[in-house]
């Protein structure tokens, strides 16, 4: 049991002032696979919930299980990276920054993308509909 302990505490390498060793570079490897595993569960349950609680097409189905499932490899990508000592606090606060800045800009296309979606999860505009503007 010592010689496992040994092995497990082997230094790999440091990222200041983590050292990542072969233990911890075992239990990334599980979060890893673990985050894959269940962000493909929760992408078929989301699909079979959507489709069945609700009159939508497949294709929202599918769009929101990707946006859960895109979620959740976020979250397990940035438990991996704690684990090895890469802290992205400041990365995301600068990025808030940007996201702020271009949110300002492309406000009117970000409007017009959510309008359509809404548009086409509503079902309130089909195909061959006629549109007309009014002033």
């Amino acid at each position: 049991m010592e010689t496992f302990h040994k092995i497990l505490s082997i230094p790999l390498f440091s990222v200041g002032d983590t050292q990542t060793t072969v233990g911890t570079l075992l239990v990334v490897v599980f979060v890893a696979i673990a985050t894959v595993f269940i962000a493909s569960v929760v992408n078929k349950t989301v699909q079979r919930s959507v489709k069945s609680m609700s009159e939508k097409s497949e294709h929202t189905a599918q769009a929101f299980a990707k946006i859960v499932e895109f979620i959740i490899w976020l979250i397990g990508f940035e438990i991996v990276l704690n684990l090895l000592g890469i802290h992205l606090t400041t990365l995301f606060a600068a990025g808030g920054f940007f996201a702020l800045g271009a949110g300002f800009a492309a406000k009117n296309i970000v409007e017009n993308l959510f309008a359509g979606g809404m548009l086409k999860m509503e079902k309130t505009i089909r195909p061959n509909d006629l549109v007309r503007k009014t002033l």
